[in-house]
């Protein structure tokens, strides 16, 4: 009898920006049914380098009289997402099991993932009747990935084997450091017609081991080599940073004017004191550039101090504390990023309840500058009510600490679908 089951995802196998469709079939009429949802072992973007997760979600729903589910049409009655949501199953995943891994300091030995597999089992009271796996691709099959572990510069660099010329975007991650956060959005870039370079600036082989006085040379080299890559337009090379790569990006390209257009997800319109080691405040600017510090705004001495202190007895503390409590200081204006110098179209993202920093109040300023220097290309700022500091990709598992996951997941889609709109305004149809 359970031959008469029938569950079909379409497509079977897709980029994990990519949607699908779940139907099933062969149900007697409003009958109860609980669709579970689990991935093998993968590396989620939302969390940390050294983890690789497994997730679930579940919902239950109810046939229709024909003894059908469309998860586009119907909402379930119960489960951990409610409405209709055809990628709720996806969206709300949640964090079931994990396995620690040791952090790669060797480019070599840091994993590039193809995908990973979900296998969505259906149930009636509580005996599976069907199963079906679906496949989630970091990267399209069509798209390469090159190491680049040259004198100051350590990179993937993903590109179509057309070996046609593309737009170049050069991808940072945060403060996390290392690669493998980055190449995932190389990676999914890639896919969708550029040249992705996933460049990493600390936290690799030879490069600093810490979030101090980075050489701005790494991102010069890098647009170096693009402009000799042939599978780069040198005249269309753009720059995407997140959270503190967000930073790093807006300040490049006020600096480097080969750079023609920016997204800084979550940045900071200021350039802030770097962090040690032990993630604690140091005694340098985050960047330098021809051997010389970039004036930094230093951290509020007290609040660092609680925060060294905190952390000494294993207590509760928050970066942000930091940052919150420095960022009013009458030298704010002095560590200022020069963002009008910046030689293209800007695109900003923010989360209103950013936990990390003020990132709504960063890129409010950035617009303000702008329109004081009355800067003549093009900018945008897109503001996420509810959402916090991890804004990413869409449809991927959620932070086990996550407050008001809606409108994170609303975040991740939306920012994501505005990011490649201007890309493809500005660099692709342009």
């Amino acid at each position: 009898m359970e031959d008469q089951y029938k569950i079909s995802v379409i497509p079977e196998v897709a980029l994990i920006d990519e949607k699908i469709t779940i139907k099933l079939s062969g149900f007697n009429p409003k009958e109860r049914v609980t669709i579970q949802a689990e991935t093998n072992e993968y590396y989620c973007i939302n969390r940390s380098c050294e983890q690789k997760s497994m997730d679930e979600s579940y919902a239950v729903f109810e046939a229709d009289d024909n003894g059908n589910i469309d998860l586009s049409r119907q909402a379930p009655v119960e489960g951990c997402y409610s409405g209709i949501n055809s990628m709720g199953l996806l969206e709300f995943m949640k964090l079931k099991n994990t396995k620690n891994q040791k952090k790669s300091v060797n480019l070599k030995d840091v994993n590039i993932d193809e995908g990973y597999i979900i296998t969505f089992s259906v149930k009636i009271k509580d005996k599976v009747v069907i199963k079906k796996n679906h496949t989630r691709m970091y990267r399209s099959e069509n798209v390469k990935c090159v190491d680049i572990n040259e004198d100051n510069l350590v990179a993937r660099y993903f590109k179509a084997d057309d070996d046609i010329p593309k737009p170049g975007i050069i991808v940072l991650s945060g403060s996390e450091g290392g690669m493998e956060k980055a190449q995932i959005t190389a990676g999914l870039l890639a896919s969708h017609g550029y040249s992705a370079l996933a460049l990493c600036y600390f936290g690799l082989e030879s490069l600093p081991s810490s979030l101090e006085k980075i050489p701005l040379e790494y991102i010069e080299n890098a647009i170096k080599w693009m402009g000799k890559e042939q599978t780069v337009l040198s005249d269309k090379i753009c720059i995407y940073g997140r959270s503190k790569g967000g930073e790093l990006a807006l300040l490049a390209a006020s600096i480097f004017k080969q750079i023609k257009g920016v997204i800084a997800n979550t940045p900071s319109s200021i350039v802030w004191q770097g962090l040690n080691e032990s993630n604690r405040p140091s005694k340098y600017s985050s960047w330098s550039y021809k051997g010389k510090e970039i004036p930094y705004l230093k951290f509020n001495s007290l609040a660092a101090f609680k925060y060294i202190i905190k952390k000494k007895f294993r207590q509760s503390a928050q970066i942000s504390d930091i940052y919150r409590s420095s960022v009013n200081s009458i030298k704010a204006s002095e560590c200022t990023i020069a963002v009008e110098k910046i030689n293209g179209p800007i695109l900003l993202i923010s989360g209103e309840k950013d936990e990390f920093w003020s990132s709504k109040i960063f890129c409010e300023n950035i617009i303000k500058r702008l329109d004081e220097f009355k800067f003549k290309n093009k900018r945008e700022h897109h503001d996420y009510r509810g959402s916090g500091h991890f804004i990413t990709l869409p449809y991927q598992g959620l932070r086990e600490e996550q407050n008001n996951p809606e409108a994170i997941i609303k975040a991740n889609e939306d920012s994501w679908n505005k990011a490649m709109q201007f890309l493809n305004e500005n660099f692709i149809n342009k």
